[in-house]
């Protein structure tokens, strides 16, 4: 059998979630699974619908994503080289261990180094929004401390041009990694987090248009999954003579922004469901709203909702 390592960083649930679809989609008799990540959250592992999955786990040093957090805040790089350097050295000891077929990465950016050196194929799962042949007009604005300095007007005259050298700055660590390993430097950071033997897009084509064709970056479509827990109480009766909208913030957004999220939903002439994973407990909710920690993406009807 073909042996299949998912390595995945444990910055958001999204990286482990899409993660374990993938992997349970693959057929036992034809794959021999393996999976590595940061913590296995009993919420995701527990899951009585993924018990049959059948794989072997092996733990991984992740940074802890209250950094990543604080860093994304603060405008700093994510991965320092001494970090890569540190995740280069335990991917390639699970390796040596697993001997894998085939490594599937999730936001590993060190997996740029280790895999080749190692000599593993390699396939990366990324938002195609990342892709360097993405059709945008612009590249948006991030939510930077600068803004407060110099105000949106001015960074927003400014950022195009000093674009180019941000993203160098980010991707830096993993091209100067790569150099001291006698790799060649793979480019800017839309390149660095694309990087793989295969590149797999969890997106629908027609809502990320790309300008040019690589066989070798395919799109999967949409990986679906929803928490295996009890719908809320009144969920069957949002939505029954009103448009109903989901809102969550999931497990990275700016959880500051949520009562703003909830109360323009409650000015609006439809019924909501905030799901707020974990992150917070609204004090304040409109009558035609309702919250929950997590949500079913289907209702006690067992009829998809959205």
């Amino acid at each position: 059998m073909r042996r299949i390592l998912f390595l995945c960083e444990h910055v958001t649930w999204s990286q482990i979630v899409r993660s374990l679809v993938l992997a349970r989609g693959l057929d036992r008799r034809e794959f021999d699974v393996h999976f590595a990540c940061g913590t296995y959250d009993p919420r995701l592992f527990g899951d009585a619908t993924l018990a049959p999955e059948r794989m072997t786990r092996w733990p991984l040093a992740s940074i802890d994503p209250k950094k990543i957090e604080a860093s994304l805040a603060s405008g700093d790089r994510l991965y320092e080289r001494s970090v890569l350097s540190s995740y280069v050295d335990d991917e390639r000891r699970l390796f040596d261990q697993v001997k894998p077929d085939l490594v599937v990465s999730d936001l590993r950016w060190s997996t740029a180094i280790s895999a080749p050196l190692a000599g593993v194929p390699c396939a990366t799962v990324v938002n195609a929004f990342w892709s360097p042949h993405a059709i945008r007009e612009r590249f948006p604005l991030p939510d930077h401390p600068v803004l407060k300095l110099v105000g949106i007007p001015m960074a927003e005259k400014y950022f195009p041009m000093a674009l180019p050298k941000v993203l160098a700055h980010f991707a830096k660590p993993v091209n100067e990694l790569r150099k001291k390993h006698r790799l060649p430097e793979i480019g800017s950071l839309h390149e660095v987090i694309t990087w793989g033997d295969r590149t797999l897009y969890p997106d629908d084509a027609s809502l990320v248009p790309l300008s040019k064709h690589d066989p070798r970056r395919v799109f999967l479509g949409p990986i679906l999954w929803s928490p295996n827990v009890a719908a809320p109480v009144d969920f069957d009766e949002l939505g029954r003579t009103r448009p109903l909208v989901y809102a969550t913030l999931g497990s990275s957004g700016d959880v500051n922004a949520l009562p703003a999220v909830i109360d323009a939903l409650g000015l609006l002439p439809v019924d909501a469901l905030v799901a707020t994973a974990g992150r917070a407990r609204p004090k304040v909710v409109p009558p035609t709203c309702a919250w929950s920690t997590w949500c079913p993406a289907t209702s006690s009807r067992a009829a998809p909702r959205w």
